[in-house]
């Protein structure tokens, strides 16, 4: 027999719940986020992430009101690094890609992408890389790393 999606969408839910070690913002999430969209910078969010648990997240934070747009990866069938999930925000909300910067804290997707596209990008170092293997990963991944400025610290303050 066949298992309704409310079932599945409750299960995919409560198993992330019960997984779950902590949910939290990152220091200063909300005051930097807040002081962009104050000086009138217009953010987006693209993630890999699974829908059905993540926007719940992310509205539960209280995020979403800082954003013109959140997509997910398993609503677009695609994930960073691949250029076109970037390029498709980009095209749809006619952006200008020498104005538009990705900040992301994983070289191999965030930064990765922003590379792909050929848009400057700000990595936050938040799992404390050595610069040795910052450098490293840079090298392997990124075509242009003078387009990357990095944050040692990982703190969104320093954006």
């Amino acid at each position: 027999s066949t298992v309704p999606e409310s079932w599945i969408i409750d299960t995919m839910r409560m198993f992330r719940l019960k997984s779950r070690v902590r949910l939290r913002n990152y220091h200063d999430t909300h005051a930097v986020l807040q002081r962009l969209c104050d000086e009138g910078r217009k953010l987006y969010l693209l993630t890999n992430a699974e829908h059905e648990f993540t926007a719940p997240e992310i509205e539960e934070m209280d995020l979403t009101k800082y954003f013109e747009e959140i997509r997910m990866s398993s609503d677009h069938h695609m994930r960073k690094p691949e250029p076109q999930f970037l390029m498709d925000m980009i095209n749809d909300h006619d952006m200008d890609p020498d104005r538009t910067v990705m900040v992301g804290n994983d070289i191999c997707s965030d930064i990765k992408a922003a590379d792909a596209c050929g848009i400057s990008s700000v990595y936050l170092n938040t799992w404390h890389f050595s610069d040795e293997r910052i450098q490293e990963l840079l090298k392997k991944e990124i075509m242009h790393p003078e387009r990357v400025r990095i944050i040692r610290s990982g703190r969104l303050n320093k954006l």
